[in-house]
């Protein structure tokens, strides 16, 4: 499921508002994930087949799915949750990732 949250699109001075993830990559030996998410204006972008403005990588340190998870659950759901209290959180996306909790508490879209 894609999901809303507003970001900025750093190099190209713009917001996005609407994402969908199209990679997850697990790192058995770091017991990480790698998730590719792309970035559009909003759903109607997304809907008519343009071209995302970024597709940043979030990088998940110690975050892996359960064995036999749904791998787009488990990307939306690692993407989406809440920041630790006390964290400071950027939604700047940069030109090959952003903030750990860039698309923290984002609305998830049915």
């Amino acid at each position: 499921m894609p999901f809303k949250k507003a970001v900025q699109i750093v190099s190209h001075g713009v917001p996005a508002s609407f994402h969908r993830v199209d990679n997850v990559s697990v790192s058995l030996r770091d017991k990480s994930s790698n998730i590719s998410v792309s970035c559009f204006f909003d759903e109607a972008a997304c809907k008519s087949g343009a071209q995302p403005l970024a597709t940043p990588v979030v990088y998940l340190p110690n975050v892996m799915p359960e064995a036999g998870q749904d791998l787009l659950g488990f990307a939306e759901s690692a993407l989406t949750e809440s920041a630790p209290e006390g964290n400071t959180v950027s939604t700047d996306v940069l030109q090959f990732g952003g903030d750990r909790y860039l698309f923290a508490n984002a609305e998830v879209v049915a």
